[in-house]
């Protein structure tokens, strides 16, 4: 509606802006950024996880949970993420000792337990890997 069209309003245009603070849920923000929930500022750290900056306590949020974003900014977490190469190298590393383990264990179980075993580590290390997208 034009400005002129009701004449029930102030004769010239309000000069002051009001400040809009923007809000958005949980789910929106990208992993780094801060944002403030409930007179605490916050960076997110996981799909339902963030760390508070005052006291580093990680706490849960709900996918519904408006948040305002704090700035805008991001940084890099220094606690809680991982890269994913390093997490690969770590997984096949830990895989390595476990068939080790399973080696050792054959001599004593014999070889159809040991290879139940050998399949089960495979198929948790596979479904690890999915999971984690890794």
């Amino acid at each position: 509606m034009p400005w002129r069209a009701n004449r029930e309003r102030a004769s010239a245009p309000p000069t002051e802006t009001v400040k809009r603070v923007e809000s958005m849920k949980f789910p929106h923000l990208q992993p780094g950024q801060r944002f403030r929930w409930q007179d605490q500022v916050y960076s997110k750290t996981g799909p339902l996880t963030a760390v508070a900056e005052a006291d580093g306590k990680t706490r849960m949020f709900s996918r519904s949970a408006v948040v305002a974003p704090v700035d805008g900014s991001t940084h890099k977490p220094t606690a809680g993420l991982l890269e994913p190469d390093r997490v690969r190298i770590a997984l096949d590393a830990m895989t390595s000792q476990l068939q080790d383990a399973v080696q050792v264990l054959a001599k004593d179980a014999g070889a159809e337990q040991a290879e139940t075993v050998r399949r089960a580590v495979e198929k948790a290390r596979q479904q690890f890997i999915q999971q984690t997208g890794i």
